[in-house]
């Protein structure tokens, strides 16, 4: 299912070495379009697309709070402080992911993102690699494989 509400995505491209920045967009006919832009640019909209993203997430955990009973709003307002040793814990597993992510290989490592990070289907990342969302979603799930092995190794 495609996403309705995004009507554009950024992406990077690496050609002759370079790293090159795009937005993707639909125009008035409903074709996709795609131009370079600055790397300030793609960056003030990724920081965008987040902070969205958080602002949607928010908006949704507040209407969760509404629909819920009193009792279980009380039971969700108690909470337990974290020990300093599952601080640390927590801590080192986010080094060890983001690590692991940087390891992966440039393409499952920028699928594996656009993916997660930027919550592109795989149809839209097809459509910005040029090729199939099958191949795109073999490319995730690898990645995805990689970085468990990495991690299960770290938990070990």
């Amino acid at each position: 299912m495609e996403d309705t509400l995004r009507i554009y995505t950024f992406y990077e491209k690496q050609i002759n070495g370079e790293k090159q920045y795009y937005v993707s967009f639909r125009d008035g006919q409903g074709e996709w379009q795609e131009a370079e832009v600055s790397a300030e640019i793609f960056e003030e909209m990724q920081d965008l697309m987040r902070k969205e993203r958080n602002y949607i997430r928010s908006d949704e955990r507040h209407l969760e709070y509404l629909e819920l009973s009193e009792a279980t709003q009380h039971k969700r307002s108690v909470h337990t402080e974290i020990n300093v040793e599952e601080q640390i814990l927590s801590k080192l597993r986010m080094e060890e992911l983001k690590a692991a992510i940087e390891a992966l290989p440039s393409i499952q490592r920028r699928r594996f993102l656009l993916r997660y990070e930027m919550d592109m289907t795989y149809e839209q990342i097809a459509r910005i690699e040029g090729c199939t969302s099958r191949a795109v979603q073999h490319s995730v799930e690898a990645a995805k494989k990689n970085i468990q092995k990495k991690i299960k190794r770290f938990d070990n």
